[in-house]
């Protein structure tokens, strides 16, 4: 099982995070891949994801942070489901490189899972 995460934006209008994992054999439709390489010290203040979008991190560990508080740290081979594009938003920072930034690589327009073998749990699970 791989780690992965979910950004959403809740009916209270703010970004939230879910915990869950992502089963071995899912298969899940993508219309691109992006791949980025991001500098060392990176940061990217609060914004929404543009649009839905997996977040797969190659190396390197970023920390996630919503304007409720709510924490948590992508590891190089852990997911990111990101589909808060309106309400408070989201920001990360960089935390730690490999070999001086981190890589990641962008599956645009995600539909939004429901039968991919992603499970999802309640924070405090």
């Amino acid at each position: 099982m791989l780690r992965a995460y979910r950004l959403y934006t809740g009916s209270d209008g703010n970004s939230h995070v879910e915990r869950g994992s992502v089963g071995s054999g899912a298969l899940v439709e993508a219309e691109s891949i992006l791949f980025k390489k991001t500098p060392a010290y990176s940061s990217f203040d609060w914004h929404n994801d543009p649009i839905p979008q997996y977040v797969l991190t190659l190396a390197g560990i970023l920390e996630f942070t919503t304007k409720g508080g709510e924490t948590f740290t992508i590891h190089p081979g852990d997911v990111l489901l990101a589909v808060d594009h309106i309400g408070s938003g989201h920001k990360w920072r960089l935390i730690m490189m490999s070999r001086g930034s981190a890589r990641t690589s962008f599956s645009r327009k995600a539909p939004i899972p429901s039968s991919c073998r992603i499970q999802w749990r309640k924070p405090n699970d």
